[in-house]
């Protein structure tokens, strides 16, 4: 009895594969990438490992049930870059028909303060946020959070584009990447300086727990901030841009205290 024939369709898919993707004659150059900490090349050496994905590569939530629990703190920080006119809504100083604006400009003025007090509203919806962290990030354990503060600070600076400091080229950087010059600055002196205006949001919680909390501040200051975002759109929807939000302290846990040089 003969054996019937491979398909021919393996050996073509076979062929292209060995076609596309360069290698050795007679040999494979597949990449292959793996999740897990076994290496991919079988040489069985633990590597870098994804903790929330199980040996199948499926979504899975950390059980920390041996673990004792620690005192967990976190601190993040994010900025939210706005034009000059939202700058001074936010600081209450934008004096009556300074730069002679227009009738549309003071209604969206108008519903901006209609709002509230920006940086209050945006404090609370950060505590908030904090709180129902686990609620939002799918693999997030329910934390009894035991402190969350957040605060709100309205900054005004130098952008020092044309020294060429690192501070001018992210600056610059962040308008060119929107396309629009003024994003967070306005020009002065003929447009040599810019002042840049932003709002700077920390957050720090605290917990006494199996698992960090740098979820929670993170959670925190990007809920302030998208919040900020939300009271000011009426004047500044098309100019703020929301960055620079990272963890700049942990400390508990075994994995050590952290601290980011800023």
């Amino acid at each position: 009895m003969t054996r019937p024939r491979a398909p021919l369709i393996h050996s073509r898919l076979k062929s292209s594969w060995h076609n596309l993707i360069p290698g050795r004659r007679g040999e494979s150059a597949v990449r292959c990438f793996s999740t897990s900490g076994i290496s991919a090349l079988g040489s069985g050496e633990m590597g870098p490992k994804l903790t929330h994905l199980d040996a199948t590569g499926r979504a899975s939530m950390v059980d920390v049930a041996g673990k004792e629990p620690t005192r967990r703190t976190a601190v993040a920080m994010g900025r939210i870059y706005i034009p000059e006119v939202a700058y001074e809504l936010v600081t209450a100083t934008y004096p009556a028909g300074h730069g002679a604006p227009g009738a549309a400009l003071e209604a969206a003025k108008a519903k901006a303060r209609s709002k509230g007090d920006v940086l209050t509203v945006a404090q609370l919806a950060g505590i908030m946020g904090s709180k129902r962290t686990a609620d939002l990030i799918p693999l997030c354990h329910p934390l009894q959070l035991s402190h969350i503060a957040v605060t709100l600070q309205p900054e005004e600076g130098q952008d020092r584009s044309a020294s060429g400091s690192s501070g001018g080229r992210e600056a610059s950087c962040r308008r060119e990447v929107i396309g629009d010059p003024d994003v967070g600055a306005s020009c002065q002196a003929g447009g040599v300086a810019r002042r840049t205006y932003s709002i700077l949001c920390r957050a720090e919680v605290a917990c006494e727990g199996r698992t960090g909390v740098e979820m929670e501040a993170l959670t925190a200051v990007s809920v302030g901030l998208l919040t900020v975002w939300d009271m000011l759109k009426a004047v500044a929807g098309r100019e703020m841009v929301i960055g620079d939000v990272a963890v700049v302290r942990k400390a508990g846990g075994s994995s050590g205290d952290f601290v980011r040089e800023l």
